[in-house]
């Protein structure tokens, strides 16, 4: 997920490499792996009968999102919440367990 997330980020800058968004696209990564287990793995029924309503499409495409949306400059944390709803919203609560995913990735860094 993170190689990907960074050939993405090079891609679509145009950079060499990923650089000091190195961390931030592995803290992505790191998320929608802590979201796919709990859609997998969570109690809720909802979660398990809906647990492929998010695949790595829409992962890919937050990855997108965020580096278009970012243009070469600091990527802000409103633009990577903006990036999660608009990608992984469609069921209830689900951007909300996603971006609480997120920081999560951020405490344990």
């Amino acid at each position: 997920l993170k190689l990907t997330a960074e050939a993405i980020y090079k891609g679509i800058l145009k950079a060499s490499s990923a650089g000091g968004q190195g961390l931030l696209l592995r803290n992505l990564a790191q998320s929608y792996y802590g979201y796919r287990e709990w859609l997998v793995t969570g109690d809720n029924p909802d979660t398990k009968r809906v647990r492929d309503f998010h695949g790595t499409r829409d992962y890919y495409a937050l990855v997108k999102q965020v580096c278009r949306s970012s243009e070469g400059s600091t990527i802000t944390s409103k633009l990577i919440q903006d990036a999660i709803y608009r990608n992984f919203s469609g069921m209830p609560g689900f951007a909300e367990r996603f971006e609480e995913e997120y920081c999560l990735s951020l405490i344990h860094i």
